[in-house]
């Protein structure tokens, strides 16, 4: 279980983050921004730059309707994590949301996964005051937990993980 709510991270409300300049995105296609925070930065860039419609799922900043709202919508083309899996400091948490983001997929769907490495030291920094935490581990540490969930379907590209289903 998820000891911290990583609410606070939603962090950009003007920023676009990095992962949506990196996937080559397909015009027509909707994907499933999960733990997207509270700003729609990347549902209106992906709309008027790609073409592409963009659904945030956030159980920490979006009500419960609209959660449900956009689950309505799977399945999904492609599935962006952004800055998520190192906020959460449970090993099944982050195991349980990538095999529902897999569920999430289409076939043959893809999941772009990004991460804040901050010191790369993989000593969680916690923020009790806060109620957040930040793993502090290099992207490649979390190959292996994407691997469990979407097999041998995994590389890392461009400073992402790719997975496909």
């Amino acid at each position: 279980m998820q000891k911290y709510s990583s609410a606070i991270t939603s962090i950009n409300s003007s920023k676009l983050p990095s992962i949506f300049r990196k996937v080559d995105w397909v015009s027509g296609t909707k994907n499933l921004d999960y733990g997207g925070g509270m700003y729609d930065i990347a549902t209106n860039w992906l709309e008027d730059h790609k073409g592409v419609r963009n659904y945030i799922y956030d159980p920490f900043n979006r009500t419960e309707e609209h959660n449900q709202e956009v689950l309505s919508k799977a399945p999904f083309d492609t599935i962006t994590l952004s800055n998520v899996l190192n906020v959460i400091d449970d090993d099944d948490t982050r195991y349980q949301l990538l095999k529902r983001c897999k569920r999430l997929l289409k076939p043959c769907g893809l999941i772009y996964i990004s991460v804040y490495e901050g010191d790369k030291s993989g000593i969680i920094k916690v923020n009790e005051k806060r109620n957040s935490c930040q793993l502090n581990r290099p992207l490649w540490q979390y190959v292996e937990e994407v691997v469990d969930v979407f097999g041998v379907n995994v590389q890392i590209k461009n400073g992402m993980i790719i997975a496909w289903s």
